[in-house]
């Protein structure tokens, strides 16, 4: 190990087969990108606001997403984050590395913390990725049996529609009652 006392974070690591199964806890997502060969159809947040983003939401578990080194997240990787964050570089150099990413992003969250509660009490819970996935693919599966035609897009689009209502878990759950009858 190159990281003196690390284990634990590596004992800890999980590898999980989707996006949407890895973020499963989380109620708040955040794609990062250097916006130089794709335009998210999200709110795109400096990585100095991303810390007040954050704690604005007050959510009690956010994810980072971060996509490979060569190519960035795809715009379906995008499309499954509340927002994305930028990491300003010059044109020349428009992105990266990964390491370097990950230790700006961290260092940056840590070092802004506002002190505000992350998940106050009394505040509902809000609908992970995870089940935010789970009804638009339930909503897709829906307009097909009623004749419509759904690809990735639509997907997308109503992944993205379902995200910015910010639904709670009680809300995904009376919707997908609404879906079964």
């Amino acid at each position: 190990m190159a990281a003196i006392n690390s284990m634990d974070v590596i004992d800890a690591a999980r590898i999980y087969g989707s996006i949407p199964e890895a973020a499963e806890d989380c109620q708040l997502l955040l794609g990062t990108s250097s916006l130089h060969q794709i335009k998210p159809e999200r709110d795109v947040i400096l990585l100095k606001d991303a810390a007040d983003y954050i704690a604005g939401r007050e959510v009690k578990k956010a994810g980072i997403l971060f996509g490979p080194e060569k190519t960035g997240l795809t715009k379906e990787d995008l499309s499954l984050c509340n927002a994305v964050i930028n990491i300003p570089t010059l044109p020349k150099q428009p992105s990266m590395n990964l390491g370097h990413s990950v230790a700006l992003i961290t260092y940056e969250l840590a070092a802004r913390r506002t002190g505000v509660p992350a998940f106050p009490q009394g505040e509902v819970p809000q609908a992970s990725t995870y089940e935010i996935s789970r009804l638009t693919t339930e909503i897709c599966g829906k307009l097909e049996k009623l004749g419509c035609k759904t690809g990735t897009y639509q997907a997308m689009a109503i992944s993205r529609g379902l995200l910015d209502a910010r639904l709670t878990k009680n809300a995904i759950n009376m919707l997908k009652l609404l879906l079964k009858n």
